[in-house]
């Protein structure tokens, strides 16, 4: 019956409805067996996948309904979500609502660790996950027992942390989303937006301290003045730039959306704030244009405190400058955003 996993579309259709049902008499083949019914999963034949996915359950009953064996079918089947084919959205849904009733720890694993991959996944597919989240798994979640409620929750808290890593503005909305219709009370939004920026400002001082050791070692820079007012002027001008991915967030709808609000914004200042070429040929108005980007005011700043040897008060203005930009972008993101887009 393994063996006929690997046939014509016949033998395959056989192999998933038989394989499950004799599995159990063959311990010693279950993992094969196992291995063989998650192959069919990806079957070129929509019927033969179907069929794989509905008798999968019977595959994982009693005693072989364990945790690592859900977690290696919920890591199968999650991906069948994302099909635009009606009936295997539908089958491996249904499975999966059972491997909840079992391990609802390991599929929401699964579902989180498809949405943070590094497989880059179409909106539409994301979308689909994010909907089994909040409409299978949230639920779940919330009606757990008592003594086990607290782990499942702190676990989901968890995963929702580690996601918010690396996403666009749009998802970290959903994220948030998912937090506020699970009322979880061991995170509030103001912690994870904290964390959020922590790990922002984190990155970009690393960044921050990679170029520059780069830039001497192989380009012999030379840092002048108060170069340390380098710091905070950087760490002002993550801000205003985080405020404005907020605002690309609260105007979109969709990530792709966001992405692209974003790029809107940010190419044409990068160019017009003298970040790839100096203004000091450019027209007049071009100037006076310049004046009005926060990019501008950050680079001027770098350069008077790292290159052009002024004092660390040369960084006050611009940082004034840049964190008026920012208390001003961020509550015209909050007056646009809305929790119901989520």
């Amino acid at each position: 019956m393994i063996g006929a996993a690997s046939g014509d579309v016949k033998c395959r259709m056989f192999a998933g409805q038989f394989i499950p049902r004799y599995a159990a008499s063959f311990p010693s083949l279950f993992a094969k067996a196992l291995a063989a019914q998650l192959a069919m999963l990806s079957d070129e034949d929509a019927g033969v996948k179907v069929n794989a996915v509905r008798n999968l359950p019977s595959l994982l009953s009693g005693e072989h309904m364990t945790g690592e064996n859900v977690q290696i079918a919920a890591a199968a089947l999650v991906p069948q979500l994302g099909s635009d084919v009606a009936s295997e959205v539908h089958a491996a849904s249904e499975v999966l609502d059972s491997l909840l009733a079992a391990d609802a720890k390991e599929v929401a694993t699964a579902v989180f660790a498809r949405l943070t991959g590094g497989d880059a996944e179409e909106e539409a597919v994301r979308a689909k996950y994010f909907d089994f989240l909040r409409a299978k798994v949230l639920p779940v979640v919330v009606k757990a027992p008592e003594e086990t409620r607290d782990a499942l929750e702190q676990h989901v808290v968890s995963l929702v942390k580690n996601a918010l890593v690396d996403v666009t503005t749009a998802e970290f909305r959903k994220y948030l989303g998912l937090l506020r219709r699970l009322q979880l009370a061991p995170v509030s939004t103001r912690t994870v937006v904290s964390a959020r920026v922590a790990v922002t400002l984190g990155i970009a001082l690393v960044q921050m301290a990679i170029f520059l050791g780069l830039a001497a070692a192989a380009f012999g820079l030379q840092l002048s003045g108060a170069w340390w007012a380098a710091v905070p002027l950087l760490v002002v001008g993550t801000l205003c730039f985080m405020a404005v991915g907020l605002l690309a967030g609260a105007l979109a709808r969709t990530t792709e959306g966001a992405v692209n609000a974003a790029n809107f914004m940010v190419l044409p200042m990068a160019f017009l704030s003298g970040s790839f070429f100096p203004l000091d040929g450019a027209p007049t108005w071009l100037q006076r244009l310049s004046d009005l980007l926060p990019l501008k005011h950050l680079n001027e700043g770098m350069l008077d405190v790292m290159v052009r040897g002024e004092g660390a008060s040369a960084a006050l203005a611009p940082m004034a400058v840049l964190a008026g930009f920012a208390v001003v972008i961020t509550l015209l993101a909050a007056r646009l955003f809305r929790w119901e887009t989520v």
